[in-house]
């Protein structure tokens, strides 16, 4: 297939995998999450933990962001 595709061999470092878990209200994606993490060795970011410390901190655009997202 990398032959049809016409692909070169690299050397460059493997990017460590990317996944993306979508999910409706009471599913415990978060206890999915972490359960994933812990067992392949990747780390766990959580949107919206970011962006709730983003906003605590009060960092440039935190009005802009708090005033999109409708927060108090």
């Amino acid at each position: 297939m990398a032959r049809q595709m016409k692909l070169k061999k690299s050397y460059a470092p493997k990017k460590p995998p990317q996944i993306i878990m979508i999910g409706p209200p009471g599913v415990n994606l978060g206890e999915h999450a972490e359960h994933i993490a812990s067992q392949y060795n990747v780390c766990n970011v959580v949107p919206g933990d970011l962006i709730d410390e983003y906003i605590k901190e009060e960092k440039e655009g935190f009005n802009e962001l708090k005033q999109y997202l409708k927060l108090k």
